[in-house]
C-alpha cells in the first residue's frame, strides 16, 4: 500500500492519491497517483471478466470504492469501454475529487 499526503501549491489544492487497490481477478489497474482538486481522474483496467453482457450494470457490478479525506465513502461504477486490439475487455471509472487530501481506492467486482 502506498501512502501519500496532500500538499498545497500555487493557490491550487493538490491531491495525492493513496491506493488500496484490491484487484481480485484483475492483474493491473492504471490509476493516477497524483491529481488536483476538481480534476477528472481516470481509473482503467483491461481484463476479460466473463460477463455475458458487459453493458448490464444490474447483473455485473464492477465498482470503484473511494474513501475520502473526511472518511466519507463513495462508490462509482466502472463502465465497459470496448475491447483492445487483442480482444481484452477495457473498463473505466472517472472521479473528480472535491476535497484535498489522501484518498483510498478499492476495486470490487460483483460484490467481492
Amino acid at each position: 500500500m502506498q501512502n501519500f499526503r496532500a500538499s498545497l501549491f500555487t493557490g491550487f489544492a493538490a491531491l495525492l492519491l493513496g491506493g488500496v487497490v484490491d484487484l481480485g481477478a484483475v492483474g493491473l489497474i492504471d490509476r493516477p497517483t497524483e491529481g488536483r482538486q476538481f480534476e477528472t481522474l481516470r481509473f482503467r483496467f483491461e481484463e476479460n471478466l466473463g460477463f455475458a453482457n458487459p453493458f448490464d450494470l444490474e447483473t455485473n457490478r464492477v465498482e470503484l470504492l473511494i474513501e475520502q479525506p473526511d472518511f466519507t465513502r463513495r462508490t462509482l461504477s466502472f463502465f465497459y469501454d470496448g475491447q483492445n486490439a487483442e480482444g481484452v475487455e477495457q473498463w473505466e471509472a472517472r472521479f473528480a475529487p472535491k476535497q484535498a487530501g489522501r484518498y483510498r481506492f478499492r476495486v470490487r467486482i460483483n460484490g467481492n
